[in-house]
C-alpha cells in the first residue's frame, strides 16, 4: 500500500505532462489577421484561464508575430454552434439512455442564449432530432422524446453525417461535436471509418468532443479517445450517472473558457499554400505546444509592422545647450582676467538741453478731405490655417491612401468600412459616418481625419476608451496597420496605396 502511495503521490505526476495545448480553430478569413483557438488544459483537464500574451510563442511558416491578445471564448462574445450527437442503439437501453437524457437535459438549460444546440442520434441510421436552435424549451423537449432505436451501431456513419450538417445549417463560426457513445461500430455504411470521420473533421475545423458511457464491452472506448485526441476534441469517460452529468458540465465549463488567440502574421502574403502554425505556451504550472497545417487565403497582402522611430531631437537640443553655456562660461572666464579695473573718475551731471522757443500761436491751414485709408487685411499665421481635405483631395506624395476598417470581434462582426480623405466620425450615433450597435460604444467615440500625408485617429467622447495595439490613446497617427478597441468593439485599420 505503501508503494502504491510513492507511485501516485510521487512518480505519477512525472510521468503526467503538467499541461496539454489543443487547437480547435485558426480563422484565416481577415489574413493577416489570424484568430487561434485553442484549448489550454492542467492535469485535472480543466482549462486554464487568465492567460497573458507574454505566455505564448507563436510563428507560422517562420514568420513572426504583431499585436497579440489572449481572451477567452466567453469573452469575445461570439456565439458557438454544438451538435450533441447521441448512440442510441440497442446497447443504452433503460438505465443508461434516461441518464444520457438527464445530463443533456443539463447542458441545455445552461447554454447562453448565443449559442445554437442541434441534436441527432445513430444506431442502425442516422436520424436529425433537432436542426440548430436556441430555443432551450425546444431542445430539451426534443430531448425527452429520445428513445432507443433499431439495428445495430452505425457509429463512424452517424459521427460523418453529424459533420455534413454543420455545413448545412450552422451559423455561428465556433462549431463543437460533442459524441457519446460505447465507441462500438458494427455497422460501418459504405466507406464510413474511423479515419474518414477523423479527416473529414480536420478539415471542417470542427473537433470532436468524446464521453464513453458504457457497462460492457469497453475495448471499443478506444475509438471515441482516438476520435476526440485527432481533432483537437477531449475525451471523456463516465462509469455512472452522476458522472455523465459533470463530465458535460465540464465540457461548458471548458469550452467557454477556451482561449482565443488574436495576432498578425508579419510580413507573410497570402499564396494559397499550407504551413506549419506552432504555438508555445509556457507557465509557471508546466509548458505545452502544437504544430496544425494551416492553408494560407490567395491573394492576401502581407503585414508589415511598423517601425518605431526614436526622437532624439530633445536630447540632441539639450547637448547643444549644455555645450554653448559651457563656452560662454570659459570665454568670460578668460576676458575677465585681461580687464583692468578702471581707477575712479569724477562724476559729471549731465547738461540738461534748452527748450527752444515757442512759435507763436497761428490757426492751422484748412485740410483737404482725404479717403479713407485702405487698411491690408491680417494675414493669419501659417500654424493657425488649417487644410481642408475633401474626398477628392489627395497627399502631396501623388499617392492615393485610404484606410480598410474592419470589425473583428462585437455586434458588428464581419463589416468592412473604406475611409478616404474626407475622414470619418465613428459611433453608436446615426449621424456618424461609420455607426457601430455595440452599447458599449459611445453615441460620439471617435474620428479618423487626414492631416497632411497621414490619417490620425482621435478620441472624441469615448467612456470606454480608445486603444491601439492594447494601449489607451487620445490621439494616433496611423503610420502603419493596427488594431483598435472601441468598448468591445475590435477590429484592424489597414492602410490601402493606389497610385
Amino acid at each position: 500500500m505503501r508503494k502504491l502511495l510513492i507511485f501516485f503521490f510521487v512518480l505519477l505526476p512525472l510521468v503526467l505532462p503538467a499541461i496539454s495545448l489543443r487547437h480547435l480553430k485558426t480563422d484565416m478569413d481577415n489574413y493577416p489577421f489570424m484568430s487561434s483557438s485553442i484549448l489550454p488544459l492542467d492535469n485535472a483537464q480543466e482549462a486554464i484561464t487568465e492567460l497573458k500574451p507574454e505566455d505564448f510563442k507563436i510563428s507560422f511558416g517562420g514568420a513572426g508575430y504583431d499585436s497579440l491578445k489572449v481572451i477567452s471564448f466567453e469573452e469575445s462574445g461570439a456565439g458557438m454552434s454544438i451538435l450533441l450527437c447521441v448512440d442510441v442503439s440497442g446497447s443504452m437501453r433503460g438505465e443508461p439512455l434516461e441518464s444520457i437524457k438527464l445530463a443533456l437535459l443539463g447542458f441545455i438549460q445552461d447554454k447562453r442564449p448565443i449559442d445554437e444546440i442541434a441534436i441527432a442520434a445513430f444506431a442502425g441510421d442516422w436520424n436529425l432530432i433537432s436542426d440548430f436552435s436556441r430555443e432551450t424549451a425546444y431542445l430539451q423537449a426534443k430531448i425527452a422524446s429520445l428513445s432507443v432505436a433499431p439495428g445495430n451501431t452505425a457509429m463512424h456513419y452517424g459521427a460523418h453525417k453529424s459533420l455534413e450538417q454543420f455545413t448545412k445549417t450552422a451559423s455561428n463560426k465556433a462549431q463543437v461535436m460533442i459524441l457519446l457513445g460505447d465507441g462500438k461500430d458494427e455497422n460501418p455504411v459504405g466507406s464510413y471509418t474511423e479515419a474518414g470521420v477523423i479527416g473529414y473533421s480536420n478539415s471542417l475545423s470542427i473537433p470532436i468532443f468524446t464521453v464513453g458511457y458504457t457497462a460492457v464491452e469497453k475495448q471499443y472506448l478506444q475509438s471515441l479517445e482516438h476520435l476526440a485526441d485527432q481533432t483537437g476534441g477531449l475525451y471523456q469517460y463516465a462509469n455512472n450517472p452522476i458522472e455523465l452529468k459533470n463530465h458535460y458540465e465540464k465540457l461548458r465549463r471548458i469550452l467557454m473558457n477556451s482561449s482565443i488567440l488574436s495576432y498578425y502574421v508579419v510580413e507573410k502574403a497570402g499564396d494559397g499554400k499550407a504551413y506549419p502554425l506552432l504555438v508555445e505556451l509556457s507557465i509557471t504550472m508546466g509548458k505545452a505546444s502544437f504544430e496544425k497545417e494551416i492553408k494560407t487565403p490567395l491573394g492576401k497582402p502581407a503585414y508589415t509592422k511598423a517601425k518605431e522611430k526614436k526622437d532624439n531631437k530633445g536630447l540632441l537640443y539639450v547637448l547643444l545647450g549644455l555645450a554653448l553655456v559651457a563656452g560662454a562660461v570659459v570665454i568670460f572666464v578668460l576676458t575677465s582676467k585681461k580687464k583692468k579695473r578702471p581707477g575712479p573718475q569724477a562724476i559729471i551731471p549731465p547738461i540738461e538741453p534748452l527748450a527752444p522757443p515757442s512759435p507763436p500761436y497761428r490757426e492751422p491751414a484748412p485740410r483737404e478731405p482725404q479717403a479713407p485709408t485702405q487698411m491690408p487685411k491680417p494675414i493669419a499665421p501659417e500654424r493657425d490655417r488649417t487644410v481642408i481635405l475633401t474626398k477628392e483631395s489627395t497627399p502631396a506624395s501623388g499617392d492615393k491612401i485610404s484606410l480598410r476598417m474592419e470589425i473583428l470581434v462585437g455586434s458588428d462582426h464581419g463589416k468592412i468600412f473604406k475611409i478616404d480623405a474626407s475622414g470619418a466620425t465613428i459611433g453608436r450615433a446615426g449621424d456618424n459616418r461609420i455607426v457601430l450597435s455595440d452599447e458599449t460604444v459611445s453615441g460620439r467615440h471617435a474620428r479618423i481625419i487626414l492631416q497632411g500625408s497621414n490619417y490620425v485617429l482621435e478620441e472624441v467622447n469615448a467612456r470606454n476608451g480608445v486603444f491601439v495595439n492594447g494601449n489607451r490613446i487620445t490621439r494616433h497617427v496611423i503610420d502603419g496597420n493596427i488594431t483598435f478597441r472601441f468598448g468591445a468593439v475590435e477590429g484592424s485599420i489597414m492602410i490601402i496605396r493606389e497610385s
